[in-house]
């Protein structure tokens, strides 16, 4: 009687197990089977687009390449040989054969041959400086002026997020390797906003400048700027409170979303004036949840 009910009972519970650990196992393959597909797909459609824009030498120059979506967006670009790159970084070393040695991107550029470190060039850019800023904008502006006519394109991409999710020593619980500090400059402003919204907002207008001087030999090349964007910006509460709060440096909890609506807002309201003046076309893209150590706090984990 009983012996045997108990060992069917737990019979049943070991196939039904298995059943669902089958299930568990499928779905997961059916998610990274949608994810290489979809990784597949937009790789093969931003060659088919360089291909059309890049002209005889496209020169990008990308912030915030060390990491994330940066240094994919380096990896990617680098793979068309008509493209030579500027790359702002905050750590940057050389190595013994002079090609730059920022984490992945060395292996993912040395990897692809001596031409692509050759058409690629590393710089310090320190956000949180804005003599650094000043600095990149200058070489920026050279090495855009440069080449054979072609695509030109500026990619605001370094960004921060100072998330609640640290422990005392600013250190995130999910991944003890990321650092985040909530932290006001010298200049009274939080890490979050002058990285967001000033600095990329300074260097834009800086190329600006330098072009609007440059001539109509530089101006003939449009310079596109693509602000990264991003979908927290819906939940920004921007308006004068806020904004007094971060000419103070005190921290919001809305700040980064806040920072992101400034940089929509500024684009939207300079856009027209950058293209009369100084030929520069300036968007907006939102690249939505990425796999980032800043998509980190949102991305599931599955």
């Amino acid at each position: 009687g009983s012996p045997r009910i108990a060992t069917s009972v737990a019979g049943v519970a070991v196939v039904a197990l298995r059943v669902v650990g089958a299930g568990a196992l499928g779905l997961w393959c059916l998610v990274f089977a949608c994810r290489l597909r979809c990784a597949v797909v937009a790789r093969r459609r931003l060659q088919e687009l360089l291909r059309l824009v890049a002209g005889q030498e496209a020169r990008i120059v990308i912030t915030g390449a060390d990491s994330g979506v940066g240094l994919e967006l380096a990896s990617e670009f680098a793979k068309h040989e008509a493209v030579s790159l500027l790359l702002g970084c905050r750590n940057v070393a050389d190595t013994s054969n002079g090609g730059p040695n920022i984490g992945g991107l060395a292996s993912m550029l040395g990897a692809r041959g001596p031409g692509t470190l050759r058409r690629t060039k590393c710089l310090q850019l320190e956000l949180l400086d804005f003599n650094s800023v000043q600095r990149f904008a200058g070489e920026a502006h050279e090495f855009l002026a440069k080449g054979k006519p072609g695509l030109r394109l500026l990619i605001n991409n370094a960004g921060v997020k100072i998330t609640d999710c640290t422990d005392a020593g600013g250190r995130c619980r999910r991944h003890p390797t990321t650092t985040t500090t909530r932290s006001s400059l010298k200049n009274g402003l939080t890490e979050t906003w002058q990285t967001n919204f000033l600095a990329p907002f300074l260097l834009t207008e800086i190329l600006a400048r330098h072009r609007e001087r440059a001539g109509a030999q530089v101006l003939a090349n449009a310079l596109r700027v693509v602000q990264v964007s991003s979908g927290r910006e819906d939940e920004s509460h921007l308006d004068k409170d806020v904004l007094e709060a971060a000419q103070r440096g005190d921290p919001m909890p809305s700040e980064y979303a806040d920072s992101k609506r400034a940089l929509l807002l500024w684009t939207s309201v300079r856009g027209q004036s950058l293209a009369f003046k100084g030929s520069v076309f300036v968007h907006a893209a939102n690249p939505g949840r990425v796999d980032t150590r800043l998509g980190l706090y949102w991305v599931p984990f599955w």
